[in-house]
């Protein structure tokens, strides 16, 4: 077999199609998406609303738990995603992770998800309404 053409999927192939589909979606326009690098792949376009929704250690290792997992699994599992996270960013962006000037928006889970949505929303809101810009400077109010 000839394997170059085969063209197997390796980490580079595998972030090159993440990061067309990302891309793709967000020029289609009304996207949600999560992840994959998105905030750092859209870090240049001025009709993205970047959201970094986190949660402390502690409360990710009770969710983990309270999915089945034990606590040793729960504390392996929570430090192998925040690793793998940061070595991603790190390794096709050269950004130490979460790189918080990429978000306009950084939110507490632990708020609750009706709480956290509504926070998005909100954001969103004040940027459409040219209260905030894309930068996430306040705009002053023209008396309008």
């Amino acid at each position: 077999m000839n394997i170059p053409q085969m063209q197997m999927a390796d980490a580079e192939g595998i972030r090159r199609v993440a990061e067309q589909l990302v891309m793709a979606a967000a020029d289609e326009g009304n996207a949600v998406i999560v992840g994959r690098g998105s905030a750092y792949y859209l870090r240049n376009r001025t009709d993205s609303f970047h959201v970094f929704v986190y949660a402390p250690f502690e409360e990710r290792v009770r969710r983990l738990q309270q999915s089945g997992k034990s606590e040793d699994e729960a504390i392996t599992l929570a430090e192998t995603v925040d690793r793998d996270r940061a070595d991603f960013i790190k390794q096709y962006f050269g950004i130490e992770w979460p790189a918080r000037h990429f978000f306009h928006l950084m939110i507490n889970s632990t708020m609750g998800d009706k709480t956290v949505v509504q926070m998005v929303l909100d954001g969103l809101s004040a940027i459409q309404k040219g209260t905030l810009s894309p930068t996430g400077e306040i705009v002053p109010d023209q008396g309008t």
